[in-house]
């Protein structure tokens, strides 16, 4: 057997071992459950994974909402602002999200169905709406008719 060119045999040893360390690094890296392709090829296919966002406006004409409904990869961060029509006050966000705020985040980790709740304006709290409304400045607790106007009681009959 040809010896190795070392000047030592300190040398020697630290080259074998060395060697022997690198060649166990290298088996150990070769052998793990996932090589680098493997993450890339999950990592790629959890940001292909999309939920459907699905917006209802109720009523139709009572607004908008700035975002439309679609698919989205998943953990996308949307916000969703509800502006109302003239008229219309926003109420309130029903279905995958319960709100009262009419600006919102979401972040899309499922499929998600949200209504957008939109009421005619009453400024005046009668129970009947600015755009029919006859009489907008009825005083509280006033009864009132089907166009908000106070509905005089008549004097009571004095008893006979």
């Amino acid at each position: 057997m040809k010896a190795l060119p070392f000047t030592s045999r300190t040398s020697q040893n630290i080259f074998f071992k060395t060697a022997f360390l690198l060649f166990s690094i290298l088996i150990v890296l070769s052998c793990t459950k996932d090589s680098d392709d493997d993450l890339f090829e999950k990592t790629s296919q959890e940001q292909a994974i999309k939920y459907e966002l699905t917006i209802v406006v109720s009523p139709t004409e009572g607004g908008i909402i700035t975002q439309s409904g679609g698919e989205y990869k998943r953990g996308s961060i949307l916000q969703l602002m509800a502006i109302p029509a003239e008229g219309y006050i926003f109420s309130k966000w029903t279905g995958s999200i319960q709100s009262a705020a009419n600006l919102i985040t979401i972040t899309m980790n499922s499929h998600m169905d949200i209504t957008a709740v939109f009421e005619l304006r009453d400024k005046d709290g009668d129970g009947v709406a600015d755009n029919i409304d006859e009489c907008p400045d009825t005083p509280a607790n006033d009864i009132v008719d089907e166009v908000g106007c106070t509905i005089d009681e008549p004097d009571p009959v004095p008893p006979r």
